[in-house]
């Protein structure tokens, strides 16, 4: 059965939606990419190598972003945007709640199976973007670097110079004024590939989806 990235946003990652302090990064490596307003920044171990995903001009599907990992593993890893909304088979998956090094919560999608498996991190709705982090290994593989990756995730710089989905969110509720019904908005969809989509429901009942830019623009508002 295929779940959408957005229920386990909608579930799990609403409460994570004020602007942290930004701290020092802990790795000094600094690993970047940047196509159109997709960019993110990672730091990494001083060991540790990276390459960089380009967007396939002939398939538009196609994720693109950052590769990294250990020496031995430099494919490990990945940090990337779907342009799709992405998805994955919800049988057997464990999906759990992580307090970063900075006290945020993160969701955490995993499935092991023997030596192999994944782990699958959304981090949708606080960058524009849908942005993914990736990882194919084994359970003792990915605990040999969970803590590390969790302090890269703390550190990265994503979607820098653009409102996040909840901004879009804030934006959304004052453009709606009095159409807007009691129940507010929660959440925004990135729509590719320059706009914030987010659902409201109107006073009367009507659904409306009021669209925003990546520099906080209301772009218009559509009834469904």
């Amino acid at each position: 059965m295929k779940r959408f990235f957005c229920l386990l946003l909608a579930l799990l990652l609403l409460s994570a939606c004020g602007k942290e302090q930004r701290l020092a990064p802990l790795y000094p490596q600094e690993a970047s990419f940047s196509e159109g307003y997709i960019n993110m920044k990672l730091y990494l171990p001083e060991d540790w190598q990276w390459s960089v995903i380009e967007p396939d001009p002939d398939d538009r599907t196609a994720a693109y972003g950052l590769q990294f990992g250990p020496a031995d593993r430099p494919d490990a890893y990945e940090l990337v945007h779907e342009p799709q909304t992405p998805m994955f088979c919800g049988t057997g998956v464990h999906v759990q709640k992580v307090t970063l090094p900075n006290g945020e919560e993160i969701a955490v999608a995993t499935e092991f199976r023997m030596e192999s498996g994944f782990v699958w991190i959304s981090l949708n709705n606080r960058y524009c973007g849908n942005y993914i982090f990736y990882s194919s290994l084994g359970a003792l593989d990915w605990r040999e670097h969970e803590q590390t990756l969790y302090q890269i995730i703390r550190d990265a710089r994503i979607g820098e110079g653009y409102i996040s989905g909840f901004e879009a969110t804030e934006r959304a509720i004052r453009a709606m004024g009095k159409k807007l019904g009691e129940e507010k908005p929660r959440i925004a969809f990135w729509q590719e590939p320059d706009r914030w989509a987010v659902p409201c429901a109107g006073a009367d009942g009507t659904q409306y989806t009021v669209y925003v830019s990546p520099e906080g623009k209301v772009l218009g508002i559509t009834e469904e």
